[in-house]
């Protein structure tokens, strides 16, 4: 099986575009030959697909180094370091690159992955998101599928 998992938190605006792709993607019924999956409330729940199953991943996420709102680029694991201090590791606190090596560590089966970072206008309280990001969420939907039919 194959995933794209959409990541993010719907109260923090542009920070939930990963799940209003994946949302996009059910509303639309393109996850034909894939699962798509919302993991907005335990990035946790992450490790359930690392399994010898699992085909491949594309994790659908906001990305501040982007520059431009609503650019998206996509990358591996190996060519990214996370920044983001995590002081307590709890199912509503995370970072997805530190699930992935926890998991690592555990000698759980890992996937091939790819992220699809998507450069964010605003990251506040509220709910929504910029009309940059949001004209563009079909776009961002049909080339995580895309991708995700490369792993």
């Amino acid at each position: 099986m194959r995933y794209i998992v959409g990541v993010g938190n719907y109260s923090m605006f542009d920070d939930s575009i990963g799940i209003r792709v994946v949302e996009h993607i059910f509303e639309n019924g393109l996850d034909k030959d894939f699962e798509a999956v919302e993991l907005s409330s335990s990035i946790l729940n992450l490790m359930t697909y690392f399994t010898p199953d699992t085909e491949g991943i594309v994790i659908v996420d906001s990305c501040k180094a982007i520059t431009t709102p609503g650019e998206h680029t996509f990358f591996t694991m190996d060519e990214i370091v996370s920044k983001k201090k995590v002081i307590n590791f709890s199912t509503h606190e995370g970072d997805v690159t530190k699930v992935i090596s926890m998991a690592q560590e555990l000698a759980n089966h890992i996937p091939p992955i790819k992220f699809m970072g998507i450069g964010v206008e605003q990251i506040r309280e509220g709910f929504g998101v910029s009309s940059s990001l949001e004209k563009n969420i079909p776009s961002y939907a049909l080339s995580a599928i895309e991708q995700l039919k490369s792993l």
